[in-house]
């Protein structure tokens, strides 16, 4: 029974990081000033305190992937961060958020005790994407509609409102276009195809992000790699979705999005442009935007090079990065690239740590995956794939932004990357369970890994 309402809690959580974002991300208890624990930290602490009850786990969890870059990781994070107290307080902690919200990776492995718990984790994950497509949809009337919603104001001093903010919904928006066309394995229906283009092509034009872009081609690209069908519908939707695009261009309404522009295919154009620093009318910001970035990472490499020290272990957490303010004069502490505030704050040996880490991860996956490709089992492999789309996603997003530095990228994350490794577990055992007699259809093998629900 607890278990069950400590996994119920757990989706419910992680489902609020995804649709609300940046509101809910700002949500900390007690309210208001800097030392307010935010809600996914209570969440871990929660897990901390029951820890003597997933003991039993441990074992499992260390057979699933090698621990020692991780241990390293979570080390060398948590040290940092509690030698930045004395000199900066409480910022030493909340920029240390992507190391403590890693913990999610042993959240998700637990949470996966079964593949019951699988099941009902995809069953979940299928409702969240509908529900992140829906409330995307009111982009278009944001900010009529915040006028609706409570504000909140942000350790930083900044204020905003706790609905009807879209920090990740772009990225949703693509998920589940890729959930169109990865499980219609028998051909993609005229709606499903309508429906995928739209959202591709919603995404693009009215998010207005560079980052966007990229993750489109990154997502055909991953497509093109281990799913040609996938890859083949996926062209036919933008291609649908490109056509109502032009439809809507030519008949003359105008659509302001993300960035105030109208929407249109010069500036789109444009806009994709300056990702590589051009300029042209509209974009002007978006290209010069491209050095100011540049700036930032040439700072943050001096300053990392700088000492022995600094090159090791990084300048630590609790101060700014960079020295940038936002639209509310509040003081922007990261690069927008999660890579380099790796660097920044954890020097070499963190960046090093955290690439073997995810180094195993990936290789987890493809073990997994190319498990159920041998055996047949096609709801493992689009299952898997689906996760796949999302961590690219997050990948090519931690290009331009800060995304492992923010609450709701960071904690699903590294939730899903758990349940990959639970799931690859359930899997090897169930296959050896059947014995992967030559005599059995690769299906049979698939659908009793589908029927079957053992636990560790």
């Amino acid at each position: 029974m607890a278990a069950s309402i400590r996994n119920n809690l757990v989706l419910l959580i992680i489902s609020l990081y995804m649709i609300l974002n940046v509101g809910f991300m700002l949500i900390r208890f007690p309210p208001g000033g800097a030392s307010g624990v935010p809600v996914g930290e209570l969440l871990l602490l929660f897990f901390i305190l029951t820890f003597i009850f997933d003991m039993k786990w441990l074992t499992h969890f260390s057979r699933s992937i090698f621990l020692l870059p991780f241990i390293l990781w979570w080390g060398l994070g948590i040290w940092r961060a509690l030698a930045g107290i004395p000199e900066f307080g409480m910022w030493a902690l909340r920029d240390a958020t992507h190391v403590i919200e890693s913990l999610f990776l042993w959240i998700g492995f637990v949470f996966a005790v079964n593949l019951a718990a699988v099941d009902r984790f995809f069953v979940w994950l299928r409702r969240v994407m509908v529900i992140a497509s829906i409330y995307a949809l009111t982009f278009l009337f944001r900010e009529a509609l915040r006028d609706f919603s409570p504000e909140i104001q942000a350790a930083a001093g900044y204020t905003t409102t706790i609905f009807f903010q879209y920090g990740s919904s772009s990225l949703l928006l693509l998920m589940s276009a890729a959930y169109l066309v990865i499980f219609r394995a028998s051909g993609l229906g005229i709606r499903p195809l309508l429906i995928s283009g739209f959202l591709i092509v919603y995404a693009v034009a009215l998010f207005q992000a560079r980052t966007v872009y990229l993750q489109v081609i990154a997502l055909m690209m991953l497509f093109a790699w281990q799913r040609r069908a996938a890859f083949g519908k996926t062209g036919a939707a933008i291609v649908v979705g490109g056509l109502v695009f032009f439809a809507f261009v030519f008949s003359g309404l105008e659509m302001p999005g993300r960035l105030g522009k109208t929407v249109s295919l010069d500036f789109i154009t444009s806009h994709f442009a300056a990702i590589w620093g051009a300029e042209s009318e509209g974009v002007v910001g978006a290209a010069r935007g491209v050095s100011l970035r540049l700036n930032w990472w040439a700072i943050i490499w001096r300053q990392v090079t700088n000492s022995f020290s600094n090159f090791f272990f990084g300048l630590g957490f609790g101060l700014p990065l960079i020295d940038f303010f936002g639209p509310q004069s509040q003081i922007v502490r990261e690069p927008h690239n999660s890579y380099l505030s790796i660097l920044g704050r954890m020097g070499f040996v963190g960046v090093i740590v955290f690439t073997w880490g995810h180094l195993l991860l990936v290789r987890a996956w493809f073990q997994a995956f190319n498990l159920c490709r041998c055996v047949g089992y096609r709801l493992g492999q689009d299952r898997l794939l689906l996760l796949m789309v999302f961590f690219v996603l997050v990948w090519v997003n931690t290009l331009g932004e800060d995304a492992l530095e923010k609450p709701y990228i960071a904690i699903p994350y590294y939730f899903f990357w758990g349940i990959v490794l639970h799931y690859r577990l359930h899997l090897r055992r169930v296959f050896a369970k059947a014995g992967f007699q030559a005599s059995k259809r690769p299906q049979e093998l698939g659908d009793q890994a589908h029927a079957r629900t053992p636990g560790p």
